[in-house]
């Protein structure tokens, strides 16, 4: 192995095939060892961790992954009126006539309205 390696050739490629694969699954492995570890340098990037004892293949990491990352700001959640009447238990007649009277609170653009969960959450405390 070592004359293949001091010569070159076919010879060399295979007998570093074996130290090259190793060098990468260590490098694998460092790296996923360092992605279970939260960060706690200060000024380090916050960042999606995968919790210790998960498997970073498994549904729980992958539905983490997909996650809202640290520190940004959650998805805004926008409804029309029809999946609002549904949400409700009421015809969509009766959500049209709360925005038309701005009890439940909403944007028209163009002619159709959006309700955002915060003001759907409102209107349903009675604010």
């Amino acid at each position: 192995m070592g004359q293949a390696m001091a010569h070159g050739g076919e010879g060399a490629a295979a007998a570093t095939l074996p130290a090259t694969m190793a060098m990468g699954f260590g490098m694998a492995q460092e790296m996923m060892r360092q992605m279970q570890q939260p960060s706690t340098a200060p000024g380090a990037q916050p960042g999606l961790v995968v919790p210790p004892g998960n498997d970073a293949f498994s549904a729980a990491a992958t539905q983490d992954a997909q996650a809202t990352p640290v520190g940004a700001a959650p998805a805004l959640q926008v409804y029309t009126p029809e999946p609002t009447a549904q949400l409700l238990g009421v015809d969509v007649a009766d959500v049209l006539a709360e925005l038309e009277t701005g009890q439940l609170k909403g944007r028209k653009i163009g002619a159709n309205w959006r309700i955002a969960q915060a003001a759907l959450d409102e209107f349903l405390r009675g604010a």
